[in-house]
């Protein structure tokens, strides 16, 4: 039977395209609403609370449909019938949840469509609550706040831990995987990028041990190693280009930061030194210029987060940004949630309310914003910079403010086709578009430093700004750890260099484990902690916890290098399995906690843009100094790292399909979902047709000499990373046999398989 040239390009389209609603329904579950429950809801409503207020339970799906005093919380595909949805809506002025403050529009929009969508939830029935007594000192004594345990790296192996608990369970682990599988896997996870036909052929020629040493090795030494890796540390860093906290404009100046970090990485600057940097770097001795301007510009991490800069109670701005600091600060670095210690001593893990606030007198005592009726960041001048720089990107950051409003208004008013609006329009984001291009080249940076006059802090009662309690030193938490207290400051100090030099100490058990999970999972998809900001007595526990203290006591022997650590993951077996699991595994290890295969992984948001760019041809490696025009958001052939990062509308279409994250927050696991729409936009985008298009040009250009059968292989290895199976090449050819048009053909072949689940995954 013969079929029309269209009807073959649909079935080809859907039948690389379609996923599982079901699978993508728990997924969406487990990424978009388990997370908020945990965090905002269990504390008075789980099993391991204790707590059951209002009889209400939320930590299975049973509870949630039974509900509690009120009735049923949730009503499966009726969103306005469900209590939940009223609670966290703030629809009842009666029944208001969480209490403290309401969620974000967001996440509120998330659970209407969860429960829209079934509430799918794969939690079983908890129990019943039995009451018990608040956690005493106890606390500490879970497992990541005790010394690592120390093992002699030089006799052992990771293959040896793996190995070991897969054989306790009587598991095998599965066959090596294919050279061509390997390669595109190690190019995508330490460069982000994919191998080309060519660089395919020369290793499947030769796969030997010391053939991809040597490829692991040239890849770390990249440039393109820090672009790929950098990306990893902004979602932490919560990196972004505008100021966000309810406003939405530019702050470009915030790039030198981006730099700072793709350059630590291809530099593999120790670790425990990074985070001395972008804690304390003004406070760091300088050998010359150019590491003073370094350092100062890594005390952006600490600046750049979201903040309400137009809140008018200033005593509440200073510590609602703080509190943002010591959240983003304890996540990122000890996978530890200070923040919920400012109301009240943690529930579940050793931090005091008078722990909280001797750190937050420490950035209490920092500048890193100045304030004013409507309050800005802090810019700094570099050396070769000067004091009118400074003042210039202050002006430059406020009529950013102002343009932003202008334009959003014209904006409104386009669709009037008055000629008037559109020029005011054009002017103002070519003044815009200036603006931005100045400050690319000033010697100027957003950052922190001390305060003149240093002061002590004050608890706040019950996390009330206005409402002061007793007095407290600056200082680092006392009651944390049992076997590490933190230095005494000194009164000329903020306090911020004791407080990283406590946090990078050896003897901290936290920081180098968390650091070398989110390694670890970067590799695998998921760490050996999976909760990777929450090491604390709510998080999981460790999959292979000697394996992790194995991890982490190398990583601070080897200098806390992050390509040592990097290296000796992708050389172990265990990282060169197949993403094919035994029939073994699966009855006995169904989420493959035990790693007796590959993960098989989505590619991130920018592998797959840049990707595609780099197929075609079009991609443009070399790195931005500056910030790209906000025009070119959508068709800049930069790489992905490199384009304008808004913390609100307005950000490029295909990352933000893909699971780009909020940059509002620290954002320590990305979401990585597989939705009938992710192919629906590749299907669609102007972007990816017209890259098939210039990828079909360019196949049939170099191709001149190969024959159809050749052609196909060249375009599924650039693409997929291997040759065409024959079922797959039978489809091809029917098409190309069928049609008369042939680059026209190609081009859809090339389509096709970009919208493919094999090109946006990793076997």
């Amino acid at each position: 039977m013969k079929y029309s040239t269209s009807v073959l390009v649909t079935f080809i389209l859907i039948s690389f395209c379609i996923t599982l609603s079901a699978d993508t329904k728990l997924a969406f579950f487990e990424t978009k609403i388990r997370p908020v429950l945990v965090e905002h809801c269990y504390k008075c409503h789980s099993i391991k609370s204790g707590k059951d207020k209002g009889g209400l339970l939320v930590d299975s799906r049973s509870a949630l449909l039974k509900g509690g005093d009120s009735g049923p919380s949730i009503v499966p595909g009726n969103p306005e019938e469900s209590l939940l949805i009223s609670a966290i809506s703030y629809k009842d002025l009666d029944l208001q949840m969480p209490e403290k403050k309401q969620l974000p529009k967001h996440i509120v929009d998330n659970f209407v469509k969860w429960v829209k969508d079934g509430a799918a939830d794969p939690r079983k029935t908890a129990g019943t609550v039995e009451k018990r007594t608040k956690m005493s000192d106890g606390r500490r004594d879970h497992w990541s706040f005790q010394p690592i345990k120390k093992s002699n790296f030089s006799q052992t192996s990771i293959d040896a831990f793996i190995d070991h608990a897969i054989e306790s369970k009587g598991i095998n682990k599965t066959v090596a995987a294919k050279p061509e599988e390997l390669l595109r896997r190690v190019y995508i996870d330490l460069i982000g990028l994919p191998p080309s036909p060519e660089e395919i052929a020369e290793f499947t020629e030769n796969p030997s041990r010391q053939n991809y040493e040597k490829t692991v090795d040239r890849l770390i030494m990249s440039e393109q190693f820090g672009v790929k890796w950098g990306r990893f540390w902004l979602d932490l860093a919560r990196y972004a280009e505008t100021a966000g906290g309810g406003r939405s404009y530019p702050v470009p100046i915030t790039w030198r930061y981006r730099s700072y970090v793709i350059d630590t990485f291809n530099n593999d600057t120790p670790y425990n030194h990074f985070l001395k940097e972008q804690v304390a770097g003004d406070l760091l001795e300088s050998k010359n210029d150019k590491e003073k301007a370094r350092n100062l510009v890594a005390t952006g991490f600490m600046a750049i987060g979201a903040k309400p800069l137009d809140l008018q109670n200033k005593e509440q701005l200073t510590l609602d940004h703080v509190d943002e600091q010591l959240d983003t600060l304890g996540k990122v670095t000890m996978g530890m949630t200070i923040g919920c210690a400012r109301c009240h001593d943690h529930e579940f893990d050793p931090i005091t309310t008078r722990d909280y606030y001797r750190m937050s007198a420490i950035f209490q005592n920092t500048n890193a914003m100045t304030k004013a009726n409507i309050s800005n960041f802090s810019v700094f001048a570099l050396p070769g910079g000067t004091e009118k720089d400074v003042k210039e990107a202050v002006k430059n950051i406020e009529t950013y403010r102002s343009l932003g409003t202008s334009i959003s208004s014209l904006e409104r008013k386009l669709q009037s086709g008055d000629s008037k609006i559109q020029k005011q329009m054009a002017e103002k984001v070519s003044k815009l578009a200036q603006l931005i291009k100045e400050d690319s080249v000033m010697q100027v940076t957003i950052g922190m430093n001390d305060k003149k006059t240093l002061k002590h802090g004050h608890i706040r009662i019950r996390g009330v700004a206005d409402n002061k309690g007793p007095k407290v030193k600056r200082g680092g938490p006392k009651e944390f750890l049992k076997d590490l207290q933190p230095e005494e400051i000194p009164e000329n100090s903020s306090g911020r260099l004791q407080l990283v030099n406590w946090i990078t100490h050896e003897d901290n058990p936290l920081t180098s484990r968390v650091y070398v999970n989110r390694i670890w999972a970067q590799l695998f998809g998921k760490g050996i902690v999976s909760s990777l900001d929450n090491f604390g007595t709510t998080g999981t526990l460790p999959t292979h916890p000697e394996l992790l203290d194995f991890l982490a006591t190398k990583f601070m022997k080897n200098n806390w290098s992050t390509k040592n650590l990097i290296r000796s993951i992708v050389l172990s077996s265990t990282y060169k399995m197949s993403s094919k699991p035994l029939p073994e595994s699966l009855e006995k290890d169904a989420d493959n906690d035990l790693l007796s295969y590959y993960p098989r992984r989505r590619l991130q948001a920018e592998a797959i843009r840049d990707s595609i760019l780099q197929i075609s041809g079009e991609l443009d490696t070399s790195p931005v100094h500056g910030v790209l025009p906000y025009k070119e958001l959508q068709t800049s052939s930069k790489r992905s790292i490199f384009l304008p990062t808004l913390r609100e509308e307005g950000r490029n279409f295909l990352l933000d399909a893909f699971d780009f994250p909020d940059t509002s927050a620290s954002m320590g696991e990305r979401n990585s979902t597989n939705l009938p729409s992710q192919a629906l936009f590749l299907m669609n985008s102007p972007f990816i047709i017209d890259q098939s298009i210039i990828a079909a040009k360019k196949l049939l250009s170099e191709g001149v000499e190969l024959t159809v059968d050749e052609k196909l292989d060249r375009a599924s290895l650039a693409i997929y990373g291997r040759k065409l199976r024959s079922d797959e090449k039978k489809i091809f050819q029917t098409l190309l046999d069928d049609s008369e048009n042939k680059e026209e053909t190609w081009q859809t072949i090339i389509h096709a398989m970009f919208c493919s689940v094999d090109f946006r995954f990793l076997n």
